[in-house]
């Protein structure tokens, strides 16, 4: 029997793509999380309360744990660590098995464990390249801004505003929440294939995430800060930038110059074949099932 996962559903497009792996079944938990936007795009199926051949539950939330308590007795409980937002970890994930998706190694994210068992995910992303150079755009992903902190919202909008200055340019801003609105797949796609470059908010501490892989496997070149997945998977690009004002630069670069975004367009896609081809992805979900069965003891 193929085993199965329950996730809560608090990043849909996430658990669309780890779903791609054959070794695994996920069924989604509707905890309220069905309001998002992209919750549209996720077509895996729901959880029908069977717990025959449940290896796993993921959780997010206090909430989602307290859930699984009560409907999955016996099922080991999961929480997902997105980053390494050290606020995101309350006690109670401290005390559940860390499944992570964005680290090369947990560096960071070990000090916040205090558990025995720990497994990192590897996402698959096929480089798609689409993007052609194109001036006078660049482009961002930034879903529920209330729910991130203060200073990734500002940095965002402070680069692209010093960047403006500089070389005055479209930017587009999409997610829930944002001015450009939900987009899907095939928005993705159109938008990388007609702008210079993509602008990521995050902070140095972080490891990249969806919209950053997403954009680098469509070739797009990606404006963001150095941080531990890119020194450990031994990205260069000169599109990472140490400083905020580095990065206006960067981005200013690219709008003017199609050589040295094409040189961050080819390193983006190199990163993405290494680090997150089908192989590596898949040997990461077989681990990470010997770790589930572990866990369960």
């Amino acid at each position: 029997m193929i085993p199965r996962i329950i996730a809560a559903m608090q990043a849909p497009t996430l658990l669309q793509r780890l779903s791609q792996a054959k070794q695994w079944r996920i069924e989604t938990l509707d905890a309220g999380d069905s309001a998002l936007q992209e919750a549209s795009l996720c077509k895996l199926p729901q959880w029908d309360g069977d717990l025959t051949g449940v290896v796993a539950a993921w959780a997010c939330s206090p909430a989602h744990v307290e859930w699984f308590q009560n409907y999955c007795r016996g099922v080991p409980i999961w929480w997902l660590g997105h980053n390494v937002k050290p606020e995101l970890y309350p006690t109670v994930a401290r005390r559940l098995p860390l499944l992570c998706f964005t680290q090369h190694s947990l560096g960071v994210l070990a000090p916040l464990h205090l558990g025995e068992h720990r497994a990192h995910v590897v996402p698959r992303y096929d480089p798609e390249p689409v993007w052609r150079w194109q001036a006078g755009m660049s482009w961002a992903m930034r879903s529920r801004p209330k729910h991130r902190f203060a200073d990734e919202v500002s940095r965002l909008e402070w680069v692209v505003a010093q960047a403006q200055a500089l070389r005055p340019h479209t930017h587009l801003r999409f997610g829930e929440g944002q001015p450009g609105g939900f987009v899907d797949e095939a928005g993705k796609r159109a938008v990388s294939a007609s702008c210079s470059a993509y602008v990521s908010s995050l902070p140095p501490w972080t490891g990249i995430q969806q919209g950053e892989h997403e954009a680098m496997a469509l070739g797009c070149p990606v404006i963001t800060a150095p941080n531990q997945d890119y020194a450990t998977g031994g990205l260069v690009s000169p599109c990472v930038a140490e400083s905020e004002v580095d990065q206006v630069a960067a981005l200013a670069r690219c709008l003017d110059h199609p050589g040295v975004a094409a040189e961050a367009s080819a390193a983006g896609l190199a990163y993405v074949a290494r680090w997150h081809g089908a192989a590596r992805s898949e040997e990461s979900v077989c681990s990470y099932l010997e770790a589930a069965a572990r866990a369960r003891g």
